[in-house]
């Protein structure tokens, strides 16, 4: 039970950072876009 919780709050964690960078990634490519047009 203790284990498997564990793993959903790892798995949370992963996700969280995850759509956290792509934001960040496409914020990025969208000022890219912004300076090259």
């Amino acid at each position: 039970m203790l284990k498997c919780k564990f793993i959903g709050n790892v798995v949370f964690i992963f996700c969280l950072l995850f759509v956290k960078h792509k934001n960040v990634y496409l914020q990025q490519s969208q000022l890219l876009y912004i300076k090259t047009n």
